[in-house]
């Protein structure tokens, strides 16, 4: 059986080597299909605060000779998630993983076989989204996205445990640029950025739902990969 992860990248030094990391023991191939410009469907003329040779170096260290770097265009992020089908075909299992979501210690692994002994194909996993810091996170969202793919099997189901979600807890200014190329950007709320985001609100902070993320007090620390536990966000109240 071939296990691998996949990776749509444009921007994610934050936390791609802690995520690649927290998946890199049960994968026999760490694919990054990385895009110089935004892929899901809005483009900007700002440019990205980081640069692919920084994103190469972070996966090439978290990775090793596990990592498959393939860089290209796509004009939707489905397209770019979805070109994991022709670089490598002889996958049985396919993780996704987002450059700031990171799977606990050893959750991988269980979700993986949970899966397979279900015999679906896809297997869709709850997530804890971090607010601004390692201490205040959203716990309640319902949503589950699919995040494996047993190739072989037919059907979907939710597994059990949650992924670590730290789209909201990275820097400010990859924030900000998140907002212009993101694929809800026609529907991303007009006050998010000055009166949820920059004076840190702590109700009603989702970018496009109303009073859907309510961030609460979380201790994080059994769930936290080792990587994770020396981040150096880790301790900071707010991250800037």
């Amino acid at each position: 059986m071939k296990t691998i992860s996949v990776t749509a990248l444009h921007y994610g030094l934050d936390y791609l080597a802690d995520a690649l990391l927290s998946v890199i023991d049960v994968v026999d191939e760490a694919w990054v299909l990385y895009t110089p410009v935004g892929s899901h469907g809005h483009r900007t003329t700002t440019p990205c605060p980081e640069h692919m040779a920084d994103l190469y170096q972070v996966a090439q260290a978290a990775a090793g000779d596990k990592l498959r770097w393939y860089a290209g265009m796509w004009d939707y992020e489905g397209a770019q998630r979805d070109a994991i089908y022709q670089l490598a075909p002889d996958a049985d299992v396919i993780l996704t993983l987002d450059a700031d979501e990171v799977w606990p210690a050893g959750l991988a692994a269980a979700a993986i076989s949970e899966l397979q002994g279900s015999g679906a194909r896809y297997g869709r996993m709850a997530l804890i989204h971090f607010w601004r810091s390692f201490g205040r996170a959203m716990l309640d969202d319902a949503a589950a996205p699919i995040r494996i793919v047993n190739v072989h099997g037919e059907g979907e189901t939710t597994l059990q445990g949650k992924l670590l979600h730290f789209g909201y807890a990275q820097n400010s200014a990859v924030v900000q640029y998140k907002i212009e190329t993101h694929g809800h950007k026609g529907e991303w709320r007009a006050e998010w950025w000055a009166e949820r985001w920059l004076p840190n609100a702590q109700r009603d902070v989702h970018p496009t739902g109303v009073d859907y993320w309510n961030p609460v007090s979380y201790d994080p620390t059994p769930l936290l990969t080792p990587s994770l536990m020396t981040h150096r966000y880790r301790m900071l109240e707010v991250i800037p």
